[in-house]
């Protein structure tokens, strides 16, 4: 019979040595996997435009030839592509530290939901308004950026990553829609018809969903950006800074591992179609959409056209 040696379990000291180990090392890996998407994104990156929106060149709007104009709505176009997507892919992390709740209103809205319901957050971001949904009901997000998204499951959030305009959920199914900040980077009217047709086949007749988007006009009393549109298409800037990555989630700065994927602040346009009053409103009156939605409020809240709208029929 072979003799057993003895082994002695591992103190507490090395254990936390030992998970501190292993934090480091996630935490360098999630700093190689962002220089690999930089390198991929490196479009979005663009030496126009400082601190302050830009009217977009049209050749990134329409394309040398406008080809792209007369393309079905499920096409993205490459501005969408490029200066959307591969910008949120970019600045994932440094978007969720200025992004934390919902806006005042927005909760309003999901707490006037019966108890229960079930909520889509189509164009979710970082998940900013998913805890407030938990309050009510149960929250299913969804981004077209994987960052984001990333920042979401970190979150233990239930996501998925989607484009808003072909949402890979069955029609008839929840009972209250949010599509918060998404509406502003699509760039075309046809596909801002698509995307409104989307979000209202995914619900229940009788549920309702709450669209925000970004108001050409920016009152300096109501708006907290600060924005000056020249025009309604426009590239506005996002500055990244270098930051760190923090390996547990608090702790001492010590616990934080320098993330030198962007030792230099990168401004990033982000592509945005700003609306004027009552352009938002006015989708609704499509053909496709005018006999089984139905507008019941539209308003201003804080920079951005809202609407509040019920489906009350089938497409």
């Amino acid at each position: 019979m072979e003799n057993l040696q003895d082994t002695k379990a591992p103190t507490k000291k090395q254990l936390n040595k030992e998970r501190k180990k292993q934090r480091k090392k996630e935490a360098k890996e999630i700093a190689r996997r962002e220089r690999e998407r930089n390198e991929r994104n490196k479009s979005a990156l663009v030496v126009f435009g400082g601190r302050k929106s830009v009217p977009i060149p049209p050749e990134l709007l329409y394309g040398e030839k406008g080809e792209w104009i007369k393309a079905e709505p499920e096409f993205r176009p490459t501005v969408e592509q490029e200066h959307v997507m591969n910008v949120y892919d970019s600045v994932a992390r440094s978007w969720n530290s200025t992004r934390y709740k919902a806006w005042p209103k927005v909760a309003e809205f999901i707490e006037a939901q019966p108890s229960g319901s079930l909520f889509a957050d189509v164009g979710c971001g970082n998940g900013k308004n998913i805890p407030s949904c938990y309050s009510k009901g149960f929250a299913i997000g969804s981004d077209f950026s994987v960052g984001l998204i990333n920042v979401c499951r970190e979150k233990v959030f239930e996501v998925n990553v989607s484009d808003a305009l072909r949402i890979p959920y069955r029609s008839n199914c929840f009972d209250a829609v949010l599509s918060i900040a998404v509406l502003h980077h699509i760039s075309s009217e046809s596909r801002r018809i698509k995307l409104l047709a989307e979000n209202m086949r995914i619900l229940k007749k009788g549920g309702c969903a709450l669209f925000y988007a970004w108001a050409y006009e920016q009152h300096d009393d109501k708006s907290k950006s600060g924005h000056k549109f020249k025009q309604q298409d426009v590239l506005v800037p996002f500055h990244r800074k270098p930051k760190f990555i923090q390996e547990n989630g608090g702790g001492s700065s010590e616990d934080k591992v320098e993330d030198h994927s962007d030792d230099s602040a990168h401004v990033y346009q982000r592509y945005c179609h700003v609306y004027r009053k009552g352009e938002l409103e006015s989708l609704f009156l499509h053909q496709s959409l005018k006999h089984w939605v139905a507008v019941e409020a539209s308003y201003y809240d804080t920079g951005n056209w809202c609407i509040l709208a019920r489906k009350h029929g089938c497409p």
